[in-house]
């Protein structure tokens, strides 16, 4: 929570609210057809919390809430041609990943932009709802859904150190 008000709120906007004016434009047109795939980048962050990083996280945990909401409604109402993916990458080889305060830095090779558009089309094409890239985040999920929170914690702590000195980076400088 060491985020500047106006940095949340920015956070917010990108990752969150520039999801949901994408979904109002879009969703009634496919809606109208019951047809259409709709995908989003959650991000790790949107498994776990974690430390120094309490907008980017809040904002992907939104963001998943908010499209598995969308799948149950979309589910409820028959719509039956339209898909969701949502995609949780712990680290993609970009600019923004290189100024990256992620604490998944530290376990995960960073992958090429092309080899995760190649999975998500793999996602698409097979109409997959989750897709954790590496694989290794569908076991901490299951780890994390099974032991008690302090004890997830204790482990996250210990392995992801996050106290490293060099995690801190101003949201600006991205």
């Amino acid at each position: 929570m060491e985020c500047k008000e106006e940095e949340f709120i920015s956070t917010m906007r990108v990752n969150i609210f520039a999801s949901y004016w994408f979904l109002r434009e879009f969703l009634p047109s496919m809606l109208s057809r019951n047809h259409g795939h709709i995908v989003s980048v959650a991000s790790s962050a949107g498994l776990f919390g974690f430390c120094h990083m309490s907008d980017n996280c809040t904002s992907k945990f939104a963001l998943v809430g908010m499209m598995e909401s969308l799948d149950h409604e979309l589910t409820l109402a028959g719509y039956d041609g339209i898909y969701t993916t949502l995609v949780y990458p712990a680290s993609i080889n970009t600019t923004l990943y290189a100024k990256s305060r992620h604490l998944f830095n530290y376990l995960t090779t960073p992958l090429a932009p092309h080899i995760v558009a190649k999975r998500i089309m793999h996602a698409i094409l097979v109409n997959q709802k989750n897709v954790c890239i590496p694989k290794v985040l569908y076991l901490l999920s299951v780890i994390k859904s099974i032991l008690p929170s302090k004890a997830f914690m204790l482990i996250a702590n210990f392995v992801l150190q996050p106290s490293r000195p060099n995690l801190e980076v101003n949201m600006n400088t991205f």
